[in-house]
């Protein structure tokens, strides 16, 4: 087999100087971190929507409720576990 000569060593040294700079280029930049932040988050099942409320509604339902008999509080909390269960439903579905 044949000795590498010292020139052939100096390129590849280079050209691999060169390769681990634009590699490090890449995964340097906020571009790549964001989309590696995305990648593993949805991997990880963490990325979650949140439950959107009508806050207008809440307080108009919530006012109605401190405001009567108070029987009216149960079935506003069914209401609310039930949006909360849809919710999940289509988050895992």
């Amino acid at each position: 087999m044949e000795e590498i000569r010292p020139t052939f060593g100096a390129v590849a040294k280079e050209l691999q100087d060169f390769i681990y700079n634009e590699i490090d280029a890449i995964t340097e930049s906020d571009w790549f971190a964001e989309k590696l932040d995305n990648k593993v988050a949805i991997a990880i099942g963490e990325k979650e929507t949140p439950l959107r409320v009508d806050v207008n509604y809440v307080v108009q339902r919530l006012e109605e409720i401190v405001n009567s008999d108070h029987t009216d509080a149960v079935g506003f909390l069914e209401e609310l576990k039930e949006n909360l269960d849809n919710h999940k439903g289509k988050k895992n579905g």
